[in-house]
Formats: structure tokens, C-alpha cells, sequence
């Protein structure tokens, strides 16, 4: 039997938190929301606990460690790809980037390269480009590539289940 591949859906939002303004943490995810929402995509924001996915309301500034980093990496086990905003990097971003390239196998698009590349950095990305839209666009074109792919091997499914 062969697997049916489903297309992207739920985009993870990656990047700092902690340390910086809830505006800075905020506006960037807002804004992605969108743009991915117009192109018939949803972001997932770990700021809401994915309330995209049926998260709560409640900020994440008021939760355990251990409770983000279970929510956190649940988000991105159902998310399909992730876009990560790479201004102000921090270590949780850098993880979230290596669980969803290397564990999960699912397409991380960077923007913002502040930093410079070191090879876990280089390897748990898809690739990077320059501003939020480039990583907007990137998604949908991976999608559209899945999708055709898909279509042809007879093994789309429609719906995604989470």
C-alpha cells in the first residue's frame, strides 16, 4: 500500500520569545498569520499554544518551561513546514529549527540571517531568504511541488488530519 501524502497546511512560526517584547515576539507572527492565511495556509502560533491547532488563550509567558517545550514541540510534530524568523535568534528557535529538519523531516524556510551559519544552523534549514514574504512564497511553492508530485503518483489526500 502506498503512503498518501498530504499537503502543507499548518505552518509553525519559530523565532525569539523570550527576552524581547511582546511586540517583537508578536508582530512579526501576526503578520505571517496574514500572508500564509491569504495564500489558503495557516500559522501556527506558539505564543497561543497553537490555538490555531485548539490551543488555549493563555500566553505562553505564563507556563512552565517543561509545559513549552511539550506544547511547543507538539505544535511542530503537526505542523508541515516551518518559517523561522532568524532576527534576534535564540536557542529555543535554533531547537525548534533542528527538531522539524532532522527529526520530523519537514521544510524549515529561514529569514532574517543575522547569524552566522554554523553547520547545525546550516543543516536544519531548507533554505533562507531574505524577508518574511520570500518565506511566504517559498512555502507555497514547496507545497505546489508536493501537491503536483502528489497528484501524479496517485497518493494526495485532501484533508489533513491533526
Amino acid at each position: 500500500m502506498s503512503k498518501t501524502i498530504k499537503p502543507i497546511l499548518y505552518v509553525y512560526l519559530a523565532g525569539r520569545i523570550d527576552g524581547i517584547s511582546v511586540d517583537d515576539a508578536t508582530n512579526w507572527r501576526v503578520e505571517a498569520m496574514e500572508k500564509l492565511s491569504k495564500k489558503g495556509l495557516i500559522g501556527v502560533c506558539p505564543i497561543t499554544h497553537g490555538k490555531e491547532l485548539g490551543g488555549s488563550d493563555e500566553v505562553q509567558s505564563k507556563t512552565h518551561n517543561e509545559d513549552i517545550f511539550k506544547i511547543d514541540c507538539d505544535l511542530i510534530y503537526r505542523s508541515e513546514a516551518i518559517i523561522a524568523n532568524l532576527d534576534k535568534v535564540s536557542f529555543g528557535t535554533s531547537q525548534e529549527m533542528f527538531y522539524g529538519m532532522q527529526c520530523l523531516n519537514i521544510p524549515v524556510i529561514a529569514y532574517n540571517n543575522t547569524v552566522t551559519k554554523s553547520a547545525f544552523m546550516y543543516n536544519s534549514v531548507y533554505e533562507t531568504v531574505d524577508t518574511l514574504d520570500d518565506a511566504v512564497e517559498k512555502i507555497v511553492e514547496l507545497n505546489q511541488i508536493i501537491v503536483n508530485r502528489a497528484k501524479h503518483a496517485g497518493r494526495l489526500t485532501e484533508t489533513n488530519e491533526h
